[in-house]
């Protein structure tokens, strides 16, 4: 299993932003991620591959943003752990921040929203696993809002390449204190053009340069889902525009 965006516990001063870390060089440091990437068992990959397709989409290995009802952090952690254990790359958004707990100065990883997980996998494997584990009961796929009662609902998925840079906006390691949290609100009425972070901590992330609250700010966002992180003081000599734009 590989350990991404890891958060470490530790006297005296730590990092506020999750770093790369991994058993070998932190034997003693107790570590939660944003994501982690899992294989399943041959046991359940042999059962995954068996299951009937219901959809012709349900075959297709995507990001699937899923709810989960009447959580909390216990709780959404908890799913998380679920589903990591039967084999699915899952990913909590995590904040990190430094909290003082029996006297010691801790990084502490508190989830973004309690009530959403994201989870790549098949769609069937979802709906089964969704049946058959008690932990994971409460999960729900996410739908677009219909445009008429009898129009079928949607169910939203992610783009694997958006997933990625929403995840390394997010997680990567952030000396210069970019990183600047937004409202969706923030930034919804505001045009930008698509462009590539191509030096610094974050190069090779691409978003939207948009103009908020008196910054130049690069958005990355899912669109479907409301959800962005912004990366702040981002020089025009560190960056180009995208062909596409």
């Amino acid at each position: 299993m590989t350990v991404v965006g890891a958060s470490t516990k530790m006297k005296g001063t730590v990092p506020r932003q999750p770093v790369s870390a991994s058993s070998a060089d932190t034997p003693n440091y107790v570590l939660e991620t944003s994501l982690v990437e899992a294989a399943p068992s041959r046991q359940d990959a042999a059962l995954y591959a068996a299951l009937d397709a219901v959809e012709q989409d349900d075959n297709d290995v995507r990001w699937y943003p899923l709810l989960i009802w009447h959580s909390n952090p216990t709780k959404a952690r908890r799913v998380r752990d679920a589903l990591t254990s039967k084999g699915l790359t899952t990913y909590l958004r995590l904040r990190y921040s430094q909290a003082i707990i029996n006297d010691e100065l801790t990084d502490v990883a508190t989830p973004v929203v309690s009530n959403l997980v994201f989870v790549k996998a098949q769609k069937k494997v979802i709906r089964h696993l969704k049946n058959e584990v008690a932990a994971l009961l409460s999960l729900q796929f996410m739908t677009k809002p219909k445009r008429h009662r009898h129009e079928k609902a949607s169910i939203i998925t992610v783009r694997d390449a958006d997933m990625q840079a929403f995840i390394n906006a997010e997680t990567r390691p952030d000396p210069n204190h970019q990183r600047m949290p937004l409202d969706y609100r923030d930034y919804i009425d505001k045009t930008g053009r698509r462009v590539q972070i191509i030096r610094g901590p974050f190069a090779g992330i691409e978003g939207e340069i948009k103009h908020i609250s008196g910054h130049r700010v690069i958005v990355v966002k899912l669109k479907n889902l409301g959800l962005a992180v912004g990366i702040a003081y981002v020089k025009p000599a560190d960056m180009r525009l995208l062909d596409d734009c």
